[in-house]
């Protein structure tokens, strides 16, 4: 078993698929790339990395035993079931970013802008400076007649930012923390001219890259005046890239290395490097430490690490949740004689039919006191948590 870590440097603007694309038969004339690569999307460019690199693309798959090297089928559900056997692909993590030497992983949801009295004053009005502070929850018991709902409890969650309460006009804030946890920065890459370093975070890693273009038909009729569109693709600041670690059972006869890919929605160039993840993992990277720096929580949370498909229980033996949520639709290929991949490359794809919600990574949650075993039993999910999904940590206080 070869532990390997991968870090994957676009070399052109890319776009990562979402719901709001161009295909499927929907006309959208706007489409946003989304920040990151789905698990899934990792998972299948590991997938055709092995077929490319060990000469296997247009032979037969059961001549050929494709199963051995990258199973049978991709990430999807089968007779009520998740696919969770992928050959020699045995465990990927959640994927982060890193410049080679400091690791940034998504920040917990409990953290929070809060506003600040400046003495100027525009129009007569109070200028506010916003800062950033985490989120502290605190339950109080509610008066005798304070009306409680049926199977709801008594306590009620005080919510306080800078030792004030916290202001709903303000907003939680997302953003990205080192692995130490010392260090903050925002999604998005500004101008260093025009940022202000003020708020508590640092300058993000995503820059904005506009795309504008018709669409027309290939052969052309007298009346196709075609479809202006837009389309939004990200690149990434200074050095970073974008990193995974994977567990990979080679056999023998077969190879997997480093070299110049393509992945994503339009086939953007990502230069793949391979190294030995020399016992480092996601979680001893990304642990207790990250999450607890800066952040002094008054209870049992659980931390949710990467994104999460889960049932209802989990919301439901939690007394409190900061969360958010995404939703999870992939691409699904199966092995029969052949496999297209001529048609698939040119976007001949199916997408799975079922459209999932899944608890966003960052999200905080504060479970009933004895009810933390039943939360990890609703986020249990070998299938998903094999490719990155259903990671959380245990925060005790």
């Amino acid at each position: 078993m070869n532990k390997i870590l991968i870090t994957l440097k676009p070399l052109t603007p890319y776009f990562f698929g979402g719901e709001n694309t161009f295909g499927d038969g929907k006309i959208n004339y706007f489409a946003r790339s989304n920040y990151l690569p789905q698990q899934t999307t990792l998972l299948g460019m590991l997938r055709h990395e092995l077929l490319i690199q060990n000469n296997l693309i247009g032979t037969d798959p059961i001549a050929k035993e494709w199963k051995l090297l990258i199973g049978e089928d991709s990430f999807q559900k089968l007779n009520n079931k998740f696919v969770d056997d992928f050959g020699a692909i045995k465990n990927i993590s959640p994927v982060f970013i890193s410049d080679g030497n400091i690791h940034y992983t998504t920040q917990t949801l409990d953290w929070a802008n809060y506003g600040l009295e400046k003495d100027e004053k525009v129009n007569n009005c109070a200028v506010m400076d916003m800062k950033i502070a985490p989120v502290i929850v605190d339950f109080f018991n509610a008066p005798n007649d304070f009306v409680i709902f049926e199977n709801y409890s008594k306590s009620i969650p005080s919510l306080l930012v800078n030792n004030k309460p916290f202001d709903p006009k303000y907003g939680l804030v997302s953003l990205w923390v080192s692995s130490d946890g010392k260090n903050l920065r925002q999604w998005d890459y500004v101008d260093p001219l025009e940022f202000e370093d003020t708020h508590g975070f640092d300058n993000g890693f995503f820059i904005k890259h506009e795309q504008v273009g018709i669409h027309r038909e290939i052969v052309k009729r007298r009346d196709d005046k075609g479809d202006f569109y837009k389309q939004v693709f990200y690149k990434l600041a200074n050095d970073f890239c974008f990193a995974f670690f994977v567990d990979l059972d080679l056999p023998n006869d077969k190879e997997f290395g480093s070299r110049i890919i393509t992945m994503g929605g339009e086939r953007s160039f990502f230069k793949m490097e391979v190294t030995d993840a020399k016992e480092k993992s996601f979680d001893n990277i990304f642990d207790k430490k990250t999450f607890q720096e800066n952040h002094c929580r008054e209870h049992d949370v659980i931390i949710l690490t990467s994104n999460c498909f889960c049932s209802n229980d989990v919301i439901e033996n939690c007394l409190f949740t900061i969360n958010d949520d995404v939703n999870f639709q992939n691409i699904v290929t199966q092995q029969k004689n052949a496999v297209n991949y001529v048609a698939f490359q040119k976007g001949g794809v199916t997408k799975s039919g079922e459209n999932l919600t899944l608890l966003k990574r960052g999200t905080v949650l504060y479970p009933y006191t004895g009810k933390t075993n039943e939360v990890e039993k609703a986020l249990k999910s070998d299938a998903f948590n094999k490719i990155g999904y259903n990671k959380y940590l245990i925060i005790n206080k």
